[in-house]
């Protein structure tokens, strides 16, 4: 057998997804915290589990912070001992579905791989901890190489306790991983879900290493622990990854100004204060004006024109958002009047009513209110 500590995080930080044959379409959620598994409990006796590991007692010892679970105080994790599957994840195809999971850092003796004879074909995506405690992706690159990317240089203290969270966008072919709620930004991903190549931007999104529309199971393999894994998949109709994005314990809260869940949605970190779409604008500034981070738009007057006293101002279609996106105009910058702009991105005032004649200079300003 070989050293099981070789892929200690391939799922402590990571999981092996792997795709295979529909399993039926019935329920989309899968749910295990272990606290129903009897200690001792090798995990292969329940149902939708094989391999080996072992439910044992014990204080996982992390805290109810930001981007962990918001349900804590178990006491009992999985040890695995080699190699556990989950393979009772029953999804529809081409729907978006989230893998999230607590996992404990754990280090390999040997260099980050897969075991000897993995057919990688089947794997969709996967996350490991290379010798140094720093983290790796398994996944396709913009130019469809499959390898192993680095996901930045922190390493991170072995034994810790981090949620590590998958939302797989199928109609894409594309993932978001998390760490402890917040993406993974690195210049090997796309860093939208239309696909946009921004070569030397930092991206969120990681091109899936294998062409399945679906999540069959999930892998964990190595010599670590986890506990509280959950996979939920949004079938209906329309459905976005925006609806199964990992649930935070202050997801209704702001950083700046700005809304968590808004920024959740862009899926940039929250301590990304530049839009990263070489626009100039900061984070702020797009969530006012109702633009995305990924856009490439800056709030400009593009077009102008006057009929008599109606002026029709044309900026960049945005969001219309209460209390956002406000133009301001004025004939002497001293009284300012209001004129919010909507999603069309045309904003139409009448600026001189009364006299029935333009003004010779018109003054245009942009504020948050």
């Amino acid at each position: 057998m070989q050293n099981k500590r070789i892929f200690g995080m391939l799922t402590a930080a990571g999981c092996a997804l792997f795709a295979a044959s529909a399993m039926g379409e019935a329920s989309n959620v899968v749910s295990n915290d272990f606290e129903s598994v009897a200690a001792d409990s090798q995990i292969s006796l329940q149902e939708g589990w094989t391999g080996y590991g072992t439910v044992t007692n014990g204080n996982p010892g992390y805290a109810n912070t930001v981007g962990y679970p918001t349900a804590l105080g178990h006491t009992k994790v999985l040890a695995v001992e080699g190699r556990v599957t989950c393979s009772n994840t029953t999804m529809t195809a081409s729907k978006p579905t989230t893998v999230d999971m607590m996992v404990q850092i754990a280090t390999p003796d040997d260099a980050l791989a897969f075991p000897s004879g993995t057919d990688t074909s089947d794997i969709q995506i996967a996350v490991g901890v290379d010798t140094d405690a720093t983290l790796k992706i398994w996944c396709a690159n913009k130019s469809d190489a499959a390898a192993w990317y680095s996901l930045g240089s922190t390493a991170y203290d072995v034994g810790s306790w981090h949620r590590v969270s998958f939302t797989f966008d199928y109609v894409n072919a594309l993932c978001q991983v998390r760490l402890d709620g917040e993406p993974m930004m690195t210049a090997n991903g796309y860093l939208t879900t239309d696909t946009t190549n921004l070569p030397g931007e930092n991206g969120s999104w990681y091109k899936l290493a294998s062409s399945s529309t679906k999540l069959v199971s999930v892998q964990v393999i190595g010599s670590t622990s986890i506990d509280d894994l959950l996979v939920k998949q949004d079938a209906a109709a329309g459905a976005t990854v925006n609806d199964v994005l990992p649930v935070l314990a202050d997801a209704n809260g702001s950083t700046g100004g700005v809304p968590n869940s808004w920024i959740e949605e862009q899926g940039i970190t929250r301590a990304t204060t530049t839009a990263p779409d070489n626009s100039g604008m900061t984070v702020a500034q797009k969530y006012a004006t109702g633009l995305s981070v990924t856009d490439g738009q800056v709030f400009a007057i593009t077009d102008m024109s006057m009929s008599g006293t109606k002026v029709t101002l044309t900026v960049p279609a945005a969001t219309a958002r209460a209390g956002h996106n406000t133009i301001q105009y004025s004939t002497d910058k001293t009284s300012w009047t209001d004129a919010v702009t909507d999603a069309s991105g045309t904003v139409q005032v009448d600026i001189n009513p009364t006299s029935g004649e333009a003004p010779a200079v018109i003054y245009v300003r942009l504020i948050n209110k």
